[in-house]
């Protein structure tokens, strides 16, 4: 049975250069040693390619367990919004860095590591996106109020069967 998925990445190819340096983009998707121009990075194939990749490793991170759905990530607002921007911008270099330099190492690249263990912590539940049902998971206290507070029986009443009986208690 398939997972659901986004038919749209998470992150565009313009807001991945307000993240990454568009020369050091351009130089990425370049095969013939002349840097692409920066107008074109957008819409340029490698980077749509990379992107989709990257908006699948946060899926396939975040999805786990059934903490978040597709949904959840694709209507984000506000910081946690743009927090998923950075997240796939920085994935998306990652993989056009292995790409054109496939023995680089992850440490090598800016961005890249923390991310990698961004998606961990999101897979593990130790980090969160702002979606009230999974903040709301998270609350694990419990109240009881079925009776009023001046009501419920104090901790020495209920140890009261563990000891002796005083002198003054009937």
């Amino acid at each position: 049975m398939p997972v659901e998925s986004s038919s749209n990445s998470y992150c565009t190819g313009s807001q991945l250069l307000d993240y990454h340096d568009a020369r050091l983009v351009g130089d990425l998707l370049s095969d013939a040693e002349t840097r692409i121009a920066e107008g074109s990075i957008p819409t340029n194939p490698k980077v749509l390619a990379a992107l989709r990749r990257a908006s699948g490793d946060l899926e396939s991170a975040a999805l786990v367990g059934g903490r978040y759905k597709v949904t959840d990530l694709e209507t984000l607002t506000g910081n946690a919004l743009e927090y998923r921007i950075g997240l796939v911008a920085d994935l998306a270099f990652w993989h056009l860095t292995k790409r054109r330099f496939p023995a680089t190492k992850i440490e090598d690249v800016t961005g890249a590591q923390q991310a990698m263990d961004t998606l961990e912590l999101l897979r593990t539940g130790e980090r969160i996106f702002g979606v009230v049902e999974v903040m709301e998971a998270h609350n694990m206290g419990t109240v009881d109020v079925s009776q009023p507070v001046d009501r419920r029986p104090t901790t020495v009443q209920m140890a009261r069967r563990f000891f002796g009986r005083r002198n003054h208690e009937e």
